[in-house]
Protein backbone atom coordinates (compact mmCIF):
# COMPACT_ATOMS: atom_id res chain seq x y z
CA UNK A 1 0.00 0.00 0.00
CA UNK A 2 1.76 3.12 -1.25
CA UNK A 3 2.72 5.48 1.77
CA UNK A 4 0.33 8.83 1.94
CA UNK A 5 2.64 12.03 0.41
CA UNK A 6 3.86 14.16 3.81
CA UNK A 7 3.95 18.13 3.99
CA UNK A 8 7.65 18.94 3.60
CA UNK A 9 9.17 19.64 6.69
CA UNK A 10 10.49 23.39 6.96
CA UNK A 11 14.35 23.74 7.11
CA UNK A 12 15.44 25.88 10.70
CA UNK A 13 16.70 29.44 10.37
CA UNK A 14 20.43 29.93 10.46
CA UNK A 15 21.21 32.02 13.28
CA UNK A 16 22.16 34.98 10.95
CA UNK A 17 18.13 34.97 9.88
CA UNK A 18 16.73 34.86 13.47
CA UNK A 19 19.02 37.46 14.92
CA UNK A 20 17.92 39.53 11.94
CA UNK A 21 13.90 38.61 13.06
CA UNK A 22 14.81 39.40 16.73
CA UNK A 23 15.96 42.70 15.75
CA UNK A 24 13.41 42.93 13.26
CA UNK A 25 10.76 42.56 15.99
CA UNK A 26 12.81 44.90 18.52
CA UNK A 27 12.48 47.93 16.28
CA UNK A 28 8.71 47.21 16.17
CA UNK A 29 9.27 47.94 20.07
CA UNK A 30 9.44 52.05 20.89
CA UNK A 31 11.54 52.70 23.48
CA UNK A 32 9.82 54.00 26.74
CA UNK A 33 9.51 57.33 26.95
CA UNK A 34 10.76 59.36 30.47
CA UNK A 35 8.03 60.92 31.27
CA UNK A 36 8.55 64.42 32.57
CA UNK A 37 8.71 65.90 35.46
CA UNK A 38 5.47 66.86 37.50
CA UNK A 39 4.98 70.68 37.69
CA UNK A 40 5.46 71.13 41.00
CA UNK A 41 8.80 69.03 40.93
CA UNK A 42 10.08 71.16 38.33
CA UNK A 43 9.39 74.42 40.23
CA UNK A 44 11.10 72.87 43.17
CA UNK A 45 14.26 72.22 41.05
CA UNK A 46 14.32 75.41 39.41
CA UNK A 47 13.93 77.38 43.04
CA UNK A 48 16.72 74.96 44.30
CA UNK A 49 19.26 76.34 41.73
CA UNK A 50 17.65 79.65 41.98
CA UNK A 51 19.22 79.48 45.30
CA UNK A 52 22.70 78.09 44.02
CA UNK A 53 22.56 81.15 41.98
CA UNK A 54 22.10 83.83 44.30
CA UNK A 55 24.23 82.89 46.64
CA UNK A 56 27.29 83.53 44.36
CA UNK A 57 29.09 87.05 44.49
CA UNK A 58 30.69 88.69 41.64
CA UNK A 59 28.54 88.10 39.19
CA UNK A 60 28.60 89.89 35.57
CA UNK A 61 26.04 92.10 34.21
CA UNK A 62 25.47 89.49 31.36
CA UNK A 63 25.32 86.65 34.00
CA UNK A 64 22.67 88.67 36.24
CA UNK A 65 20.48 89.46 33.39
CA UNK A 66 20.52 85.35 32.86
CA UNK A 67 19.22 85.30 36.18
CA UNK A 68 16.70 87.98 35.97
CA UNK A 69 15.44 86.19 33.13
CA UNK A 70 15.22 82.84 34.75
CA UNK A 71 12.93 84.63 37.78
CA UNK A 72 10.87 86.08 35.23
CA UNK A 73 10.28 82.71 33.69
CA UNK A 74 9.45 81.00 37.01
CA UNK A 75 7.19 83.59 37.79
CA UNK A 76 5.16 83.02 35.04
CA UNK A 77 4.93 79.27 35.68
CA UNK A 78 7.55 78.07 32.68
CA UNK A 79 9.52 76.47 35.35
CA UNK A 80 11.49 74.12 32.92
CA UNK A 81 12.78 76.81 31.22
CA UNK A 82 13.99 78.30 34.06
CA UNK A 83 15.47 75.27 35.68
CA UNK A 84 17.63 74.87 32.39
CA UNK A 85 18.57 78.60 32.76
CA UNK A 86 19.63 78.34 36.07
CA UNK A 87 21.78 75.18 35.54
CA UNK A 88 23.58 76.52 33.02
CA UNK A 89 24.49 79.52 34.75
CA UNK A 90 25.45 77.74 37.77
CA UNK A 91 27.74 75.49 35.68
CA UNK A 92 29.65 78.80 34.84
CA UNK A 93 29.42 80.37 38.21
CA UNK A 94 31.30 77.32 39.82
CA UNK A 95 34.13 77.06 37.40
CA UNK A 96 35.14 80.28 36.22
CA UNK A 97 38.33 81.26 37.38
CA UNK A 98 40.28 84.99 36.88
CA UNK A 99 44.07 84.87 36.93
CA UNK A 100 46.83 87.23 39.40
CA UNK A 101 50.34 87.73 39.06
CA UNK A 102 51.89 88.62 42.40
CA UNK A 103 53.83 91.54 42.04
CA UNK A 104 57.21 92.78 44.25
CA UNK A 105 56.57 93.21 47.71
CA UNK A 106 52.86 92.54 47.56
CA UNK A 107 51.12 89.96 49.56
CA UNK A 108 47.47 87.84 49.89
CA UNK A 109 46.32 91.18 51.97
CA UNK A 110 47.27 93.25 48.96
CA UNK A 111 46.25 90.98 46.15
CA UNK A 112 42.82 90.19 47.22
CA UNK A 113 42.28 93.83 47.63
CA UNK A 114 43.01 94.29 43.77
CA UNK A 115 39.64 95.17 42.00
CA UNK A 116 40.15 93.13 39.60
CA UNK A 117 40.48 89.96 42.36
CA UNK A 118 38.26 91.09 45.31
CA UNK A 119 38.27 94.24 46.07
CA UNK A 120 38.41 93.50 49.44
CA UNK A 121 41.76 92.62 51.27
CA UNK A 122 39.87 90.79 54.19
CA UNK A 123 38.67 88.41 52.15
CA UNK A 124 42.49 87.25 51.13
CA UNK A 125 41.95 83.73 52.55
CA UNK A 126 39.69 82.68 49.90
CA UNK A 127 43.22 83.25 47.53
CA UNK A 128 45.07 81.51 49.79
CA UNK A 129 42.92 78.71 50.00
CA UNK A 130 42.62 78.21 45.84
CA UNK A 131 46.21 78.36 45.53
CA UNK A 132 47.69 76.18 48.54
CA UNK A 133 48.56 73.43 46.01
CA UNK A 134 51.23 76.71 45.12
CA UNK A 135 51.30 78.40 48.21
CA UNK A 136 51.08 76.19 51.47
CA UNK A 137 51.90 79.20 53.87
CA UNK A 138 50.35 82.32 53.22
CA UNK A 139 54.46 84.17 54.02
CA UNK A 140 55.38 82.01 51.15
CA UNK A 141 54.30 83.86 48.57
CA UNK A 142 57.28 85.02 45.64
CA UNK A 143 57.17 88.01 42.79
CA UNK A 144 56.21 86.27 39.69
CA UNK A 145 53.64 83.66 41.14
CA UNK A 146 50.43 83.07 38.72
CA UNK A 147 47.55 82.83 41.04
CA UNK A 148 43.73 81.27 40.43
CA UNK A 149 41.42 83.66 41.71
CA UNK A 150 37.76 81.65 42.33
CA UNK A 151 35.42 84.40 40.74
CA UNK A 152 32.45 83.43 41.95
CA UNK A 153 32.64 82.25 46.05
CA UNK A 154 29.70 81.65 47.88
CA UNK A 155 28.19 83.87 50.67
CA UNK A 156 29.69 81.13 53.47
CA UNK A 157 32.82 80.84 51.88
CA UNK A 158 32.83 85.00 51.64
CA UNK A 159 31.62 84.90 55.37
CA UNK A 160 34.22 81.91 56.74
CA UNK A 161 37.31 84.16 55.45
CA UNK A 162 36.25 87.30 56.69
CA UNK A 163 36.00 85.22 60.12
CA UNK A 164 39.98 83.80 59.56
CA UNK A 165 41.11 87.02 58.60
CA UNK A 166 39.66 88.72 61.64
CA UNK A 167 41.64 85.90 63.55
CA UNK A 168 44.97 85.66 61.60
CA UNK A 169 45.08 89.53 60.69
CA UNK A 170 48.50 89.15 60.13
CA UNK A 171 49.34 85.59 57.98
CA UNK A 172 48.24 87.70 55.30
CA UNK A 173 50.25 90.33 55.25
CA UNK A 174 53.65 89.03 54.62
CA UNK A 175 55.29 90.98 51.49
CA UNK A 176 56.60 88.46 48.46
CA UNK A 177 59.89 87.73 48.08
CA UNK A 178 61.64 86.98 44.72
CA UNK A 179 62.21 83.40 43.69
CA UNK A 180 64.90 81.66 45.22
CA UNK A 181 68.14 81.24 42.74
CA UNK A 182 68.89 77.86 42.83
CA UNK A 183 72.15 77.74 45.06
CA UNK A 184 75.29 76.74 43.37
CA UNK A 185 77.16 73.71 44.40
CA UNK A 186 80.46 74.41 46.27
CA UNK A 187 83.55 74.31 44.20
CA UNK A 188 85.97 71.25 45.00
CA UNK A 189 88.81 72.35 47.33
CA UNK A 190 91.60 72.56 45.24
CA UNK A 191 94.85 70.44 45.94
CA UNK A 192 97.24 71.18 47.59
CA UNK A 193 100.54 71.85 45.23
CA UNK A 194 103.67 69.83 46.85
CA UNK A 195 107.01 71.20 46.24
CA UNK A 196 109.25 68.95 44.74
CA UNK A 197 111.87 68.46 47.56
CA UNK A 198 115.81 69.38 46.95
CA UNK A 199 117.96 66.77 45.55
CA UNK A 200 121.12 66.59 47.01
CA UNK A 201 124.22 67.69 44.82
CA UNK A 202 126.17 64.72 44.05
CA UNK A 203 129.47 64.03 46.10
CA UNK A 204 132.54 65.15 43.82
CA UNK A 205 134.46 62.34 42.78
CA UNK A 206 138.15 61.58 43.80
Amino acid sequence: MPLPNLPALARPASPETAAANTQIARADIAPPIAAPAPAGQQTELAQAELKKAQDRIGLSDQQVEQLQQAQDKLAAGDSGSAFLLLQELNARLQTETRSYVVQENESLWHVAGQQEVYGNSYLWPLVWQANKNKVRQPDQLYKGLRLTIPAHPTLQEVSDALAYSKNNSGEGMHPATNPQAPTAAPAPAAAPVTEPSAIPSAAPSN
